[in-house]
């Protein structure tokens, strides 16, 4: 006769999860291989059966690309690889949006995603940021002007590297604002470019510097009650005002 006893279910997945359902939910497995699922069917009376099924879990693809800096006006190559077929949005400038190394010319930064499918049908997805280099104008500090033994930060922006000269009198040359610390009156230049080298820009900066005055009251002197004497002071020529 047909046993017709409450029928209780056992599952065992190999990842690491279990259910007591008869149709448990989907299974997601931490990496490729080959697992053997087992299920343990029970009814009331003591009887089992126990199936094993393998399942293969394929891995993804694993994605390789890299981020690119173009000038504008100018073209690059996008370049992907570790899957069997290719699909990359948006489209926009691209040369194919089904190929491993699509062409750009894109007038503006912009990021693509690209998706990897490999001979099993797996799909991964990266993305691909293509960052375009512009013309820029320096922007620098005015001219101005120090006593000798003093410093005076120099200033320039606008973009992201930075050439000083001359070295002289300078803490940093590579740097958008350099201490300068000059022993004598003198004109930076500095260069600026991008950092792909696309586009530069050249501004200059005069520096004046003007020596410390030189005061000399002359030397000590001894005179009786109500004489006078007069002092002497010798003081440089530079000098245009003198408080006793």
């Amino acid at each position: 006769n047909l046993d017709t006893s409450t029928v209780s279910w056992k599952w065992d997945f190999a990842n690491g999860n279990s259910s007591t359902q008869q149709n448990p939910a989907a299974q997601t497995y931490p990496a490729a291989g080959k697992f053997d699922v087992k299920a343990v069917v029970s009814n009331n009376s003591g009887c089992k059966a126990t199936l094993i099924k393998s399942v293969d879990i394929y891995p993804l693809p694993a994605l390789v690309t890299s981020d690119d800096v173009v000038c504008v006006g100018s073209s690059t190559t996008l370049k992907v690889s570790g899957a069997k077929t290719y699909s990359w949005s948006p489209a926009t400038y691209l040369s194919c949006a089904s190929c491993a190394s699509p062409v750009t010319k894109a007038d503006s930064s912009i990021k693509y995603f690209v998706k990897g499918t490999s001979e099993k049908g797996c799909e991964s997805k990266d993305s691909v940021h293509v960052t375009v280099k512009f013309p820029f104008k320096l922007k620098i500090s005015r001219q101005d002007s120090l006593c000798l033994g003093s410093s005076i930060e120099l200033n320039a922006s606008g973009t992201e590297k930075y050439n000083w000269s001359p070295a002289t009198g300078l803490n940093n040359t590579s740097i958008s604002s350099p201490v300068a610390s000059p022993t004598s009156s003198v004109t930076y230049r500095v260069i600026g470019q991008d950092s792909k080298g696309c586009f530069k820009d050249t501004g200059y900066i005069p520096i004046s510097v003007f020596p410390v005055p030189t005061v000399n009251a002359g030397g000590d002197k001894t005179i009786n009650v109500g004489q006078q004497t007069e002092i002497m002071p010798v003081i440089s020529k530079d000098v245009t005002d003198i408080m006793w």
